[in-house]
């Protein structure tokens, strides 16, 4: 990189600060040129030069205001790739050097002044991994350089791996002592405080303050009651636990004079006004932090973003001596923009372990999601076991006796208790008419098949798993007959909802006209055709959900059976449904297909899994916007927003967490921050450390960071 400086005036508001991000953002040394000549949006209000530093090549960093506000250092894919930026650097083979020596990071005021911060090699990778260092210090200058060095510990050390190299040979070991080989930063960008808090989703409001708060094992949790707050804060205490090695006390406020650096949890109904039932407040300083809140809910909320102030590390699960757990002094303010933040996810097609839904579930509100919508039945197969209906699962739970399983009731009180724990509703989802194969393989008697074919046919393995519709039949009362009894055992198993979700969808044309009953059955009800029996059909279920105190809810297709206005809607199909749906007075989540379907393909099908059709990539699932096309007086009746995948080609939990992951990510800060602070160029970069996160969860996902440079997904 030559000399030329290049500079703009920055935007008015917010002090910038400089982010250290990732190498892996630029695929070359022509486009890392290319963003520090201004190429690059975050670079826009400092001045990059490369100078002479100790002998060789570093990068000063000006700043065209008053100052810095910090330095937020994050994790380095290449952080010895220098030389790509067309820096200079002398130094043996990295990987000897990183394994035999010292890393450190030095944040240098002047030439000869006191380094502000620095960290060994074993903490690099927390450093890195998320911000961790907001140096207030760097407020006051005008300029600071930013340089690694890697050196051996001492000359003990040094010798000793010098004999192991004559003994056993292998890498050459560097002849130099101390810290000789110095590296630069290669990959800085500019951003503003709140956009560098690692937080996803974005909080609404966040101020920076001076300084770190430090967690001590002298710490406590300062909570009162034995309620919904002391549990959130046992979960808490076990969160930081497993990873910190610090078994921090639940104490009373009474009892908390003896500890250092408290985290208090505030329950205040007064904050309702401003925070709402899920609101949150959460103020870090370096003599403690005050997580606060007009609920339980939110409380856990802001557990949920104390989680990610800390590294990813936090999430590992193990921990490691001597490890410093530190956050930025900061405070922040949070609402959640919708009611509705929900994933879809269908384990009808395919069987997912249990294991893999509390997992799915720890993720659902690591993101301050609030419903697992769960198409657990489908023609394909019916997952749950019913104490009082076991057929269902006898042969609905197989997809030709060749794959399958089901969740026991025992299973499902687990999975629907332990969202409820992180606030989660978990609304289920009874599909009817159609996609009902599997249910109505146990019951013919409720299927127009039982009147269209040959006797005996129907109740065979080899008509089930036939690629042909079989439907309820609207025109016997023994259909309503059982779906009460459905209806009731969802109700039961599935306490939680104001809603129950009874699908409404993809009727074939002609399902009911073939079938001699219903034929009969319009005649004697002046029906002229089947859409007419369709809305009789759903007008149906409308009063057998009320009896079992249950709004529907439905596939927008429910829109055109004459709905009541306390029906709601999940649009998909179009981006226009949602608009048509509240305007015609009903309440509406939408799910549009285009951005959160996350059965599609991620980029090309070459390259990709087997999906079901088109392409969404991360960066179009981020576009999501939940009242699009919605006029502004009708957005009120728009409940929120989900994602969905459906697992026709999703066999196994690995790829159904390369499919969620990372674009569930995304429709989840879609549906929480408020629009004009969704930004996809900090969510990007956000990204890079929440990948880790979902490392540690134990979750596949697919990683966007490659070939980022080149604009390809």
């Amino acid at each position: 990189m030559d000399d030329k400086a290049f500079m703009a005036d920055g935007a008015a508001g917010e002090a910038p600060i400089i982010m250290l991000d990732d190498f892996s953002s630029y695929d070359s040394a022509a486009s890392v040129k290319a963003a520090y000549r201004g190429g690059a949006a975050e670079m826009k209000t400092a001045i990059v030069k490369s100078v002479d530093y100790d002998g060789c090549r570093a990068m000063r960093i000006e700043s065209t205001r008053s100052g810095m506000a910090a330095a937020v250092c994050r994790r380095f894919d290449n952080a010895l790739g220098a030389a790509a930026a067309g820096v200079t650097v002398a130094a043996a083979d990295p990987g000897v050097l990183l394994r035999n020596g010292v890393l450190e990071l030095a944040v240098r005021a002047e030439l000869d002044g006191p380094d502000l911060a620095r960290l060994t090699v074993e903490d690099a990778g927390r450093v890195f991994g998320d911000y961790f260092l907001l140096c207030p210090e760097l407020a006051a200058l005008k300029f600071f350089w930013v340089v690694f060095k890697v050196g051996r510990r001492n000359l003990i050390e040094h010798e000793y791996n010098y004999k192991l190299h004559e003994i056993y040979g292998g890498n050459p070991v560097s002849s130099t002592v101390g810290h000789r080989a110095v590296f630069v930063v290669s990959g800085l960008r500019l951003v503003s405080a709140p956009a560098a808090v690692g937080v996803i989703p974005r909080p609404n409001r966040v101020v920076c303050g001076g300084g770190c708060y430090v967690l001590s094992p002298r710490s406590a949790i300062v909570a009162y009651g034995e309620g919904g707050m002391r549990r959130i804060a046992g979960m808490l205490r076990e969160m930081l636990s497993a990873s910190t090695g610090y078994t921090l006390p639940v104490v009373a406020p009474d009892a908390a004079a003896g500890f250092v650096r408290p985290i208090t949890f505030e329950l205040n109904n007064a904050w309702q006004e401003t925070l709402g039932s899920e609101g949150y407040r959460v103020v870090a300083a370096p003599g403690g932090v005050a997580l606060s809140a007009a609920s339980d809910a939110g409380l856990f909320y802001a557990v949920q973003t104390l989680r990610q102030l800390f590294a990813p590390e936090i999430d590992r699960g193990f921990s490691r001596f001597g490890e410093r757990w530190a956050i930025p002094a900061v405070e922040i303010e949070d609402v959640p923009a919708y009611g509705w933040r929900g994933m879809h996810l269908d384990t009808a097609r395919h069987y997912m372990p249990k294991k893999f839904l509390l997992r799915f579930i720890d993720m659902l509100a690591t993101l301050k999601m609030n419903r697992f919508h769960w198409h657990y039945n489908d023609g394909t197969a019916w997952r749950i076991a019913i104490e009082s209906m076991p057929e269902l699962t006898a042969s609905g739970a197989w997809w030709g006796g060749e794959q399958g399983g089901f969740y026991t009731a025992a299973d499902v009180a687990e999975i629907v208790s332990y969202a409820r724990d992180r606030f989660i509703q978990v609304v289920p989802e009874v599909e009817m008419p159609a996609h009902a194969n599997a249910l109505l393989f146990s019951h013919p008697e409720c299927s127009c098949q039982k009147f269209t074919v040959p006797e005996g046919e129907v109740d065979t393995p080899e008509y089930f798993i036939k690629p042909r519709w079989i439907s309820y039949c609207p025109s016997c009362e023994k259909t309503y007959e059982f779906i009460d009894r459905l209806i009731a055992a969802n109700v039961t198993m599935f306490p939680d909802n104001e809603f129950i979700h009874l699908g409404g969808d993809e009727l074939p044309p002609g399902s009911w006209e073939n079938c001699p009953e219903c034929r009969k059955f319009m005649a004697e009800h002046h029906m002229a055709s089947e859409a007419e029996l369709q809305r009789y059909f759903t007008a149906r279920l409308i009063r057998i959900a009320a009896a079992h105190g249950r709004r529907l809810l439905g596939w927008e297709q429910i829109l055109h059976d004459g709905l009541p206005e306390d029906a709601a809607v999940i649009a998909y199909y179009t981006a226009e449904t949602a608009a048509n749906a509240a305007g015609s007075g009903h309440q509406v989540v939408n799910n549009d297909a285009t951005t959160n379907y996350l059965d599609y393909y991620q980029g090309d099908p070459l390259d990709e899994p087997v999906a079901i059709q088109g392409v969404s990539t991360l960066e179009k699932s981020y576009s999501f916007d939940p009242v699009a096309n919605v006029p502004p007086e009708l957005r009120f009746r728009v409940l929120g927003g989900q994602s969905a995948l459906w697992t026709e080609y999703v066999p196994g939990e690995r790829q159904a967490g390369y499919q969620l992951y990372p674009r569930g990510v995304a429709i989840a800060e879609k549906v929480w921050t408020q629009p004009g602070l969704c930004r996809w160029a900090d969510f990007e970069r956000l990204m890079n450390g929440f990948y880790r996160r979902l490392e540690y969860a134990g979750l596949n996902f697919k990683d966007y960071r490659e070939n980022r440079g080149s604009g390809k997904k």
